[in-house]
């Protein structure tokens, strides 16, 4: 989590480029960090409805467990499930969960401003000292 603030980290794009590779090689290494503030930053969208904070709690949990924090592949009918495929399932799970609690304005407007911290940090965040050989695919 140091290297994810590390202010020496930080310094501007040389250009567009730099930027768009600086971002999808940011978005790769940091890419659980780059989950919990998106579910962070939501949560406290939400801090005027009760209702909605217990059905997001109640999400985050399997957030914890089944995403973040689950170092082997989930199995369902004794198939593994992708990563990516299960990322998409919990998240529509999140976003249907908290439509059907009336916030879509407050969720809207964190999952902006979420998308705009994590673009703004991979942009600035230097990619040579991450440690990868070159850019996931």
């Amino acid at each position: 989590m140091a290297e994810l603030v590390s202010l020496s980290s930080f310094s501007l794009p040389i250009s567009y480029g730099d930027a768009k590779a600086r971002i999808k090689l940011s978005l790769s290494y940091f890419r659980v960090n780059y989950v919990i503030v998106m579910l962070t930053i939501v949560f406290l969208t939400l801090l005027w409805h009760p209702t909605s904070m217990i059905v997001r709690l109640i999400t985050f949990i399997f957030w914890w467990f089944f995403y973040l924090f689950n170092d082997n592949p989930v199995v369902f009918s004794n198939k593994t499930v992708d990563d990516n495929v299960f990322l998409g399932v919990l998240s529509f799970v999140t976003v249907v969960s908290l439509v059907l609690t009336h916030v879509g304005v407050n969720v809207l407007v964190g999952l902006i401003i979420g998308v705009v911290v994590v673009g703004v940090h991979s942009a600035f965040r230097r990619t040579e000292d991450l440690g990868f050989g070159g850019v996931e695919e």
